[in-house]
């Protein structure tokens, strides 16, 4: 059984993702080493980990045109994430929320048409 030892700023999920390949498998981390909510780990300690090593999942293209083997002539899509896309992937990305509040700013300050201010009369 292959062991793991925790360092700075790793969570089960990027543990599960590196080491085994599939992010979505740290519960059976959880579930090997005894961890309960809130899954607190720290550097140092050692985790065992599960049997055989996954290779990661195949990457899939959040819109079917765009090639699935990146290269460097070819554009990599904006939203794919280690879940290889999809609208949940979409709707959790941080870009796409940021990219949405600055439109709303912009719409909100610039996009809208002034009208000229009246002068009152004396």
């Amino acid at each position: 059984m292959a062991t793991y030892t925790v360092k700075s700023g790793d969570s089960l999920s990027k543990i599960a993702r590196d080491v085994l390949g599939d992010m979505s498998r740290w519960p059976e981390i959880a579930a090997l080493n005894t961890l309960r909510a809130p899954y607190v780990i720290h550097p140092g300690q050692v985790l065992q980990l599960p049997g055989a090593t996954r290779t990661p999942p195949a990457v899939r293209p959040l819109i079917p045109s765009i090639p699935v083997v990146p290269s460097m002539s070819q554009p990599v899509p904006v939203f794919m994430g280690p879940a290889g896309g999809g609208l949940a992937t979409l709707i959790r990305s941080p870009k796409l929320w940021f990219a949405l509040a600055a439109v709303a700013a912009w719409w909100f300050f610039a996009a809208k048409p002034r009208r000229p201010r009246r002068r009152r009369r004396r």
